[in-house]
């Protein structure tokens, strides 16, 4: 059940309260239908809640969920009377869009009526709901403890593997051991850290029988999910001092069902006294809260015995709590391909033959890849084909084909299911919609971060905390999701921050399934597939080219629409006016990719909707009925080609990111590459924009002054700016003090950039893209303590810029495009403590670079492109310790034959650096 809308909900229904002109006789019934859906969403909470924890699904949350979705189809239908009332200078819709042909206008109300009595026929069993809010105290303990115990119990011994199974773990076990072992007297934190099935229980409990003997006490704790603070007491104590019977005074007392607060304390205080002076390895496995480890760390003293304490978690925040400063995080990762297929094959056919014959090889291959390296998964899946007594082929391609679903029943495969699943357990309803959304795309699908934030907002699943953006917060319920492992990092800013990223193959599969159960989502992967009535997002793979409907306007609950086209040399402009004119409550229209040539019939009678992304189609042009969008949060039309935008677009006043550029690039990168967009009205009203890129300066004189009042942007893309023009952008900028992100352009290569006049820029400025000539370096650049990356193309500078950017302190990319008509570059000693990506290019008469000892300490790739006056590599490139990277391109012969392996006579001082590659018109080689 989707919840994340729920606060949603609400926030519309306050909205519809203060609008109670348009249609007054429902005014009573909206504030009542208010109330009935906060009480829901307290029910829901709650009820999700005890769903997670005790694994069993609860038929309340579904009843409860389909009154919420009929309450928002109410709530829709009335905006979109509302909005078409309020703004009559639109076309009126189509008789076949508008409200009342769902019904006449005014059975709204009845609707209405119809709802509140399903709720009061619910509230008759009202003591039925608390008993599903309290679930675990009204129904008998042990046994909801025993289901908790038992199916905890499964997870556990899926994860034991015999140690003769046990393949690629030789590195992480002597590394593991190795840090056990350093020479440190103080008691020392180890965390072992990974998503759920990489084998960390399994890891641990070798080398902990391997070297326990060594401490005079040790101790094996499992927590898990059911996490009680006396039993993990007890269990701690057992181990550590048998024969002192403590463990037996952890016993509830009389009248009791827990062992009283004085009890614990005394207790605790034994076990700590009894550690002070004693070398001790404890290993707490699984878990799952910083708090839990709270509880831990304050019974077992920090002595100077050489004790080791071992950790293993799914989450990154609970590793580093637990390793505070002086501790170890240990990264487990996924076993490699040769030793992951090695481990699928013994386990596969016997204990001792570890090579797939030739003939399975090839599904061998296929299946290894869609486990990723995860132990658990390649043994289980091992076990079952061990079990199939047919070793033909076809069943190899069968088990690939159908793993996805055999991990969704109760079968072989539930046991992958069951491990991976236990990390939704401690989301919360927010986080695990969020993840949820992941599955709507395909598997392996490498998804931009900030695409999947502007979504999740469109989607209603962020809250609003305090004076945060809701890009902010979005930003952390993805970091959560990736610090518990749940996510993966494709690729990653310069800054550390991610940019791209995907789940897990088999987790894709697990919540693809779920999803689907839930009616989160429906995937349509053939034509004429069944819709079903309550679907609330609907994606579209290449394989259907047809979508099979029911009366028109028969799908009030669908919400978003996706279309992932892997054919993009046919149209889709028919099949999606067909999806516009059958789902009219959209709020999410995702097209990226789509094979589309003009903008799609019926989108501006979406009135609804509050994403539209045609990114990457060949749209060429706008209609002027885009204004009617009055919802819209996120146009997204960058890579298309269009040019201009229409001046209506300043009615929409609700847009957050407003995207409609386009580069083309080609061996160098031209000076106009990026193809910005004119806008011939005032956008001034679009107060509530974050990111505008990239806009035509020269078009449109006004502009330039109109962004003051945008003070709310946090990216800002001008292109073609006339030098006559900067003193104005100048006092716009000072106004954005939340801007991240400017890219300015001037409107000719020779053209200068007058930006000299800025006293306060914003403080929080990470990222400075400059392109034009600069008469000098604008001197408030060098406030920029935030900045990360600053590149300057074709500024002619006559004096060096490096003075001005020595000192900024997170500064860690620096590109030089034609950026100064110097001959020689100096760095001096301590400067440019955190840049790692240097890079020169076109910097004509550059004929010396000197690096003095101590500078550029962090660097890792330099990359010196057509420079053709430098014949030899910076001197003191051979201190730069860090440096892994090397990228020369269409440099003279002199520069690339010193360094050469055989006879450069610089050859000594890049022998430090692993990669070296050089590039001649179009073609690399490799000089490492």
């Amino acid at each position: 059940m989707d919840l994340g809308a729920l606060p949603f909900l609400l926030s519309s229904l306050r909205l519809l309260l203060g609008e109670a002109e348009l249609i007054r006789g429902i005014h009573e019934q909206i504030r009542n239908l208010t109330l009935e859906l906060e009480e829901i969403q307290a029910v829901l909470m709650k009820a999700y809640k005890e769903q997670e924890s005790n694994g069993s699904e609860n038929p309340r949350i579904k009843q409860f969920g389909e009154i919420a979705y009929d309450i928002e189809v109410v709530i829709d239908k009335y905006k979109l009377y509302a909005i078409q009332e309020s703004h009559n200078n639109y076309p009126q819709l189509p008789w076949n869009w508008r409200p009342w042909n769902w019904g006449p206008f005014h059975s709204l109300g009845r609707e209405i009526e119809n709802i509140r009595k399903r709720i009061n026929d619910l509230k008759e069993h009202r003591e039925r709901c608390r008993d599903i809010i309290s679930i675990s105290s009204q129904k008998a303990p042990s046994g909801s403890t025993t289901t908790i115990i038992t199916q905890e119990f499964n997870n556990l011994a899926s994860l034991f593997l015999d140690e003769s199974q046990i393949i690629g773990f030789d590195k992480p076990v002597h590394q593991l051991i190795s840090r056990i072992r350093e020479p440190r007297s103080m008691t020392t934190v180890i965390s072992i850290v990974g998503m759920g099935g990489l084998g960390k229980t399994t890891l641990v409990r070798k080398v902990y029988n391997m070297l326990k003997e060594t401490f005079e006490c040790h101790a094996w704790v499992a927590v898990e999910q059911s996490y009680s603070k006396t039993e993990s007491l007890k269990s701690l104590s057992s181990q550590i001092v048998p024969s002192s019977g403590i463990s037996s005074s952890l016993e509830a007392e009389p009248h009791s069902k827990t062992p009283s607060r004085t009890n614990l304390v005394h207790i605790m205080a034994k076990v700590k006294d009894y550690l002070q002076h004693k070398r001790y390895v404890v290993v707490f496995d699984n878990i799952w809260k910083p708090d839990i480890w709270e509880n831990f760390s304050s019974l077992l003293p920090n002595n100077e015995c050489g004790s080791r304490i071992i950790v293993t978690t799914r989450r990154n925040d609970v590793a580093n709590s637990c390793t505070g400063y002086s501790g170890h995080v240990y990264n487990l990762q996924p076993l490699p391909l040769a030793e992951a297929r090695e481990l699928l094959c013994k386990r596969a056919f016997s204990s001792s033959f570890a090579e797939c014959p030739a003939e399975r090889k090839e599904w061998s291959e296929k299946i290894v890849t869609r486990c990723e390296g995860l132990p658990l998964a390649i043994v289980e899946i091992g076990k079952l084909i061990l079990s199939n007594k047919s070793k033909a082929m076809v069943e190899w391609r069968k088990l690939h084909d159908t793993l996805g679903s055999e991990l969704a029943r109760t079968g072989s495969l539930s046991r992958i299911t069951g491990i991976l699943s236990l990390s939704f357990n401690n989301l919360s309803y927010h986080h695990t919609n969020c993840l949820l959304y992941l599955g709507i795309f395909p598997r392996g699908y490498s998804l931009s971060c900030r695409r999947l934030i502007r979504l999740w907002m469109a989607e209603g699943f962020i809250e609003e905390m305090g004076d945060r953006t809701l890009e902010d917060v979005a930003e952390d319920y993805l970091n959560h999701l990736i610090g518990s492992n749940l996510l993966h990092i494709v690729d990653t800013e310069i800054d550390g921050r991610p940019r791209t990223c995907r789940l897990h193959y088999l987790m894709n599969d697990i919540i693809v399934s779920r999803a689907e159960n839930e009616d989160f989502f429906k995937i349509l992967r053939e034509s004429n597939q069944n819709l079903g009535n309550r679907i609330r997002r609907l994606l579209v793979h290449d394989g259907c080219r047809n979508l099979s409907y029911n009366n028109r306007g028969s799908y009030p609950y669908v919400r978003s629409f996706f279309r992932f086209p892997l054919d993009r040399s046919s149209s889709s402009t028919s099949f999606s006016d067909k999806v516009i004119s059958n789902f009219r409550l959209l709020k999410v229209l995702d097209l990226e990719n789509a094979p589309l040539d003009t903008f799609p019939n019926g989108i501006d009678y979406l009135l609804l909707l509050r994403y539209l992304s045609l990114r990457n189609t060949r749209v060429k042009n706008l209609p002027k009925s885009l204004g009617k969008l009055v919802n819209l949060e996120t146009l997204d039309l960058k890579h298309t080609f269009i040019t201009k935008l229409p001046s209506e677009i300043a009615h929409l006043h609700r847009l957050r990111h407003l995207l409609v550029y386009r580069y083309d690039f080609q061996n160098y990168a031209p000076f106009d590459c990026v193809r910005g967009v004119s806008v011939h009205e005032k956008i001034g009203g679009l107060t509530a924009l974050q990111k505008l890129a990239f806009v035509k300066a020269s078009k449109h004189t006004g502009i330039v002054q109109d962004l003051k009042i945008l003070t709310q942007l946090r990216k800002l893309g001008i292109v073609e700016l006339k030098r006559e023009s900067g003193k104005d952008l100048c006092i716009s900028i000072e106004k954005m003090q939340s801007l991240h992100s400017l890219s300015i352009s001037s409107q000719r290569m020779e053209e200068h950039l007058d930006l000299q006049t800025m006293s306060y820029p914003p403080r929080h400025l990470q990222r400075l893209y400059l392109k034009g000539h600069l008469q000098s370096m604008p001197r408030w650049i060098s406030e920029l303590h935030d900045l990360v990356r600053i590149r300057l193309k074709w500024s002619k500078l006559k004096d060096n810029p490096i003075e001005a950017l020595q000192d900024l302190p997170s500064l860690m990319e620096l590109q030089l495009l034609d950026a100064y008509s110097g001959d020689k570059l100096e760095f001096m000693q301590k400067k440019f403590k955190k840049l790692k990506i240097l890079e020169f290019e076109q910097l004509c008469q550059l004929r010396t670079v000197i690096l003095y000892k101590g500078t550029l300490p962090n660097l890792q790739k330099l990359v010196i492109r057509c420079c053709p006056m430098l014949r030899a590599v910076p001197r003191g490139i051979d201190n730069l310790t860090q440096l892994k990277e090397l990228e020369l391109q269409d440099m003279d012969e002199t520069f690339i034959n010193g360094i050469r392996k055989n006879g450069g006579e610089c050859r000594r001082m890049v022998n430090h650096i692993p990669k070296i590659r050089s590039c001649s018109h179009g073609c690399w080689t490799d000089l490492s």
